[in-house]
């Protein structure tokens, strides 16, 4: 698997989150509480909106798509408004190497 590298650990100091562009993909990486972390595409599927272009949720993990309300579950990439599967976010593989943070450039294969 191909990763490319996306943003240094430092970058995280006083943040949970951070969005790039990745293969002109919008890719959210989330640090974890245990300070690992993790990525996800972050654009909604109807129109490819950022989901995050006004933050994280200010609880919870449910976010809404300001354009027309689709709902995700970014804890599970769930698209909560079309549950049947189609349209939920996809995962990134991550790896760190000394403070740099790599993303997979291909998604992660659905469980």
């Amino acid at each position: 698997m191909d990763f490319i590298k996306a943003a240094k650990t430092e970058d995280f100091s006083g943040t949970s989150w951070k969005t790039v562009k990745i293969l002109a993909k919008n890719i959210g990486i989330f640090k974890r509480e245990d300070g690992s972390f993790y990525a996800m595409e972050i654009s909604c599927k109807h129109q490819q909106a950022n989901l995050l272009a006004n933050g994280l949720p200010k609880s919870g993990s449910i976010i809404k798509c300001t354009r027309h309300g689709w709902e995700y579950d970014l804890a599970t990439g769930r698209c909560l408004t079309h549950p049947d599967g189609h349209a939920d976010l996809r995962f990134y593989g991550t790896k760190v190497e000394e403070g740099v943070i790599f993303i997979s450039a291909a998604p992660l294969p659905k469980d």
